[in-house]
């Protein structure tokens, strides 16, 4: 069989040997018995995949002790709710940068639970650039500041992430995570769709600092939005019922430590490429074949 390049902005191209060794294991995993879609998210076997596949992005990330790593379901777009929900609070206002088409669909979802301050903007121009934030437009009392990293539609980046003082930094970074380092120690809360650069799509991981965990901004519909809200792995039990027990063992599975790490830890750190563009091509690439002006 042929593989293709898959190129494509959703869901890209997996290792294959971890979508063999995934195939290997969807009838009986280990000697369980059965499937993992069947696990019940409180058995040993489940903890053990969840608890190892959260150790290994701990490691590639550099987590430290002060965050909670959150695996949530809904994908990445569920946060544009979830994320003023737990973070706008008594404040009831926040500071947004829109870059991009899901930059923009965030603050639009922010604005039913509170006020957005758009502090900059590149929508007029197709969002050709990352606009230039005037520090002088962010508020210094804002519950959080949110951007959105790297827009997959248009091509664009933060050549630097933003200053934001004492005011929380959030981050959609489903498009760029774990291609670049970055420090996470800059950010209240992280959080990307798996299918880009993880593992497959359903599985979205949150990246949440501890003293930010805990609150719902509305009361009466906390029951159903307990799975997105930013505490620890569902309690003393383990994890809430029905999350991606799959995507975690395909994440598992596919070693994202021994895969990404080389490339991860020997690229540039954040900040190094141009504002409007990604690293070149390499030029001993089988894929990409560059036409040298003479």
């Amino acid at each position: 069989m042929q593989r293709v390049y898959n190129f494509a902005a959703g869901p890209s191209a997996m290792p294959q040997a971890v979508l063999e060794k995934a195939a290997s294991e969807m009838l009986c995993y280990g000697n369980s018995g059965m499937s993992v879609m069947e696990m019940s998210h409180r058995s040993g076997m489940y903890l053990e995949i969840f608890d190892h596949t959260q150790a290994l992005f701990r490691k590639l990330m550099q987590i430290g002790p002060e965050y909670e790593v959150l695996f949530l379901q809904g994908g990445a777009t569920a946060e544009f709710a979830a994320i003023p929900m737990n973070l706008m609070g008594e404040k009831g206002k926040a500071d947004y940068v829109d870059s991009g088409n899901f930059a923009h669909g965030a603050l639009v979802e922010a604005r039913k639970y509170g006020t957005v301050n758009v502090v900059a903007s590149s929508r007029e121009e197709n969002y050709t650039r990352i606009p230039q934030i005037d520090p002088a437009a962010c508020d210094p009392d804002a519950a959080y500041f949110y951007i959105t990293t790297n827009n997959t539609i248009y091509g664009t980046r933060y050549p630097a992430l933003p200053e934001t003082g004492d005011v929380p930094l959030v981050a959609d970074m489903s498009s760029n995570i774990l291609s670049e380092v970055y420090d996470i120690r800059r950010f209240g809360v992280a959080y990307a769709g798996a299918q880009k650069n993880i593992g497959p799509a359903g599985l979205t991981v949150v990246i949440v600092r501890k003293d930010l965990q805990g609150g719902i901004l509305i009361e009466e519909i906390r029951m159903e939005i307990i799975p997105q809200g930013f505490r620890a792995g569902g309690g003393k039990d383990g994890p809430y019922p029905g999350l991606q027990a799959v995507g975690e063992h395909d994440i598992n599975i596919g070693r994202i430590h021994a895969h990404i790490k080389g490339a991860h830890h020997n690229g540039d750190h954040q900040g190094n490429d141009q504002q409007s563009g990604g690293p070149e091509p390499h030029e001993s690439s089988n894929v990409f074949h560059i036409k040298q002006n003479s």
